[in-house]
């Protein structure tokens, strides 16, 4: 949960935008489950942001 905090202030802050945070809060949520959550996920969400 401390990096759904830490995207929270980007979004405050108007770093990212509104649907870049869900998108990243989605990702972190469903991979919240997994017991292996690695960095490369959050490189790949971040990634995907870039390119739409």
């Amino acid at each position: 949960m401390e990096k759904l905090k830490s995207y929270k202030a980007l979004l405050d802050e108007g770093v990212i935008t509104q649907d870049e945070f869900e998108t990243i809060r989605k990702a972190i949520l469903s991979d919240s489950s997994r017991v292996n959550h690695s960095e490369s996920t959050e490189k790949n969400i971040f990634d995907n942001i870039k390119q739409t």
